[in-house]
């Protein structure tokens, strides 16, 4: 598809990378046709070329004003975080002081948040780099089911009071994990590289991402939270959001920062009282987001970092009665544009 271009690179004398994947017949189609209508999009760089538009036109830069208006009047003035410029050699030197300072911290017991507190486990595994896989990067504690069942059990008595805790309050506590996040850009960077093999710039991408749930979430937690007047002649009609009670999420590894904050500040900021199991290989990145939630001032109980076997936590959360919001890569919420919306109920009050 790109053998041209290919061609005319090592004609410059450049050196050549040909990616091409293999596998299975069915899902290496569905693969090619998809590569294929991004290439013939009428937005492609390549469509655009075969038209012989003019040079300046192909790279003049994209024009988003009419997506950014967009997208000001339904969050109210929402912006990215900008990703670290790597060009900036000063920038480089933080990120390179954060790793040297990170690899210094390597190997150090990271235990499971319940009800406020850290609590010892008769489990305790290690996570290793996964390039270097004699480099420990932090022994994790494992819980066990009866310690699931106390997470639980804890966040059933500390619902209540999160339930009618204001929006604009569990807001603020949101828009405070992503100013912690932002100060501790560099230092979570450089776990994610030594925790799951990224490589700095997808890293750092990651810890932006994770900063702009936190604060779009929080903007939109306080959109639903005023509500919807549907009066008609005679009828006074209030849509409103309540949450739904106990949230467990089930983040991956191969975006440890980002999915598990996006899905758990969301069920948080809906009032929602949450349990975070991370994946066992990236369970020191989700000890991190533990600390920058209680710092943030999350109450005892309503978050709780309970990492654990899959096939026993797991499955035992998943199936507990008192569960009532299950969040996991793949799963309907992931695929929500508002995380929020899929962890509240939503009932219309006719009064």
């Amino acid at each position: 598809m790109g053998e041209p271009l290919a061609r005319a690179i090592v004609q410059r004398g450049h050196r050549v990378r040909v990616y091409s994947p293999y596998g299975q017949l069915l899902p290496g189609m569905a693969y090619l046709i998809r590569r294929l209508l991004e290439n013939t999009a009428n937005s492609s760089f390549l469509r655009q070329n075969q038209e012989n538009r003019p040079i300046e036109a192909l790279i003049a830069p994209p024009v988003m004003k009419a997506a950014q208006d967009e997208l000001q009047r339904e969050t109210g003035g929402f912006a990215n975080a900008p990703d670290t410029d790597y060009a900036d050699g000063a920038q480089r030197d933080a990120a390179m002081q954060a790793l040297a300072q990170v690899k210094n911290s390597l190997g150090k017991t990271y235990l499971p948040l319940i009800a406020g507190e850290y609590v010892q486990t008769a489990v305790l595994v290690d996570s290793v780099n996964p390039s270097r896989s004699q480099e420990v990067v932090g022994k994790v504690g494992l819980i066990s089911v009866e310690q699931a069942e106390q997470a639980l059990q804890a966040a059933k008595t500390a619902f209540p009071a999160w339930a009618k805790t204001p929006a604009s309050q569990r807001a603020g506590i949101l828009r405070k994990a992503a100013a912690l996040m932002e100060t501790r850009r560099q230092e979570l960077s450089a776990w994610i590289c030594l925790e799951v093999g990224k490589i700095l710039p997808q890293a750092d991408a990651e810890v932006s991402e994770a900063i702009d749930f936190c604060r779009y979430y929080a903007e939109e937690m306080e959109r639903l939270d005023r509500g919807y007047n549907y009066d008609i002649a005679g009828e006074t009609n209030r849509y409103f959001y309540q949450p739904r009670g106990i949230a467990v999420v089930i983040s991956p590894w191969n975006f440890p920062l980002a999915i598990a904050t996006g899905m758990t500040v969301a069920a948080l900021v809906a009032g929602n009282c949450t349990l975070l199991k991370p994946a066992e290989t990236s369970s020191v990145i989700g000890a991190k987001l533990a600390e920058i939630l209680v710092a943030a001032g999350i109450p005892p109980g309503v978050f709780q970092f309970v990492p654990g076997k899959g096939s026993q936590v797991g499955a035992y959360l998943v199936n507990h009665p008192d569960v009532h919001l299950i969040a996991f890569t793949g799963s309907r919420e992931v695929g929500c544009r508002i995380y929020a919306d899929a962890a509240l109920v939503k009932p219309g009050q006719n009064t």
